[in-house]
């Protein structure tokens, strides 16, 4: 039998004890900056999911406004037998037009849905 001196059993018992020490600081401490970082995301797509929202949101309200004044122009221009009001109207209809479909460009509308609700 080998007679080790108690000393280097103690020493090597030691380091291992520190070696452990040290895997599960390092472990945890990985633990928590995921965790920090996976709830820093969820925080984030959050925030940006209502963005979204108010931008579809306004995008919505402003299409419907501009379709309602297109059509009150347009019974306007029926209406009135003055060819500098209609031309002036008839302006203003394409511009609303135009604006109107920038805002529902904004919307989520895909092809699919759109043949859905005619």
């Amino acid at each position: 039998m080998k007679n080790e001196n108690p000393n280097i059993v103690t020493n090597k018992k030691s380091k291992k004890r520190v070696g452990w020490i040290v895997a599960v600081t390092i472990l945890g401490a990985t633990t928590l900056l995921s965790g920090g970082w996976a709830v820093s995301q969820s925080m984030q797509n959050a925030k940006l999911k209502n963005n979204l929202n108010t931008i579809y949101q306004k995008s919505y309200y402003d299409f419907y406004d501009q379709l309602n004044n297109t059509e009150i122009k347009m019974n306007k221009v029926i209406n009135t037998t003055n060819s500098s009001m209609q031309e002036k109207l008839l302006s203003e209809i394409s511009k609303n037009a135009n604006d109107a479909q920038a805002s529902l460009n904004n919307l989520p509308v895909s092809v699919n849905g759109m043949e859905k609700c005619l």
